[in-house]
């Protein structure tokens, strides 16, 4: 890209497939705001379902540069359709931004509801989880994180999960849920961070549980 703008080389049809390519994998890589000048280049040379793609990640990328309202606003023609389960992430995403809390909970738990299989639906959940510790609701917290390992035991944010549900659980006493979640993690996750951890206070729960 740099190369071509000192050259002050136009983009052409010819090579439109090659800086959509580019743009994708900007995208995937979270590089949002090279992304979207890759994607801002080639809109005019797709059509059909990779323009309205197109515009959609242009939208999530003004998103995630924290242009909140503005990319919410470009989301809605998308939120229904073949790109919905992406579309209404990107615009969850927006709705957090702009701290409408109560909106954000509501629309987590219909995209949860709706997209139970999408690839976006436990980083919802994820996302939902950190809102609740952020406002200081750590039960409400905790009943994510639970779903979390319920829905999704060996996905993405499932880690995570184990080390907050069993910790939660280990601070209000309940010395026998602590010790499932924390010997589920280390079962699931030989190789994790959280593993020395998890064994640790394992362990203890398991005396407290003992003693008790």
């Amino acid at each position: 890209g740099e190369a071509l703008d000192k050259q002050d080389v136009e983009l052409d049809a010819e090579f439109a497939a090659r800086e959509l390519a580019r743009a994708e994998t900007l995208f995937q890589a979270r590089r949002w705001s090279g992304s979207r000048q890759s994607y801002d280049r080639v809109r005019k040379f797709v059509a059909d379902a990779d323009r309205d793609r197109v515009a959609m990640r242009i939208a999530a990328a003004d998103i995630a540069l924290g242009r909140h309202r503005e990319g919410r606003d470009a989301m809605r023609p998308f939120l229904n359709g073949p790109l919905a389960d992406e579309a209404n992430f990107h615009f969850l995403t927006a709705v957090r931004g702009l701290r409408l809390r109560d909106e954000h909970i509501a629309l987590s738990r219909s995209f949860v509801e709706k997209f139970p299989s999408s690839p976006f639906a436990e980083e919802v959940l994820n996302n939902l989880a950190s809102a609740y510790i952020v406002d200081d609701r750590d039960a409400e917290a905790d009943a994510v994180f639970r779903e979390i390992l319920n829905r999704y035991p060996t996905g993405r944010f499932a880690e995570r999960a184990a080390w907050k549900a069993g910790w939660w659980a280990y601070r209000q006493g309940a010395f026998t849920d602590a010790l499932q979640y924390f010997d589920r993690g280390a079962a699931n996750f030989p190789r994790s961070d959280y593993r020395p951890s998890w064994l640790y206070w394992s362990g203890r729960a398991a005396q407290q549980a003992g003693d008790i």
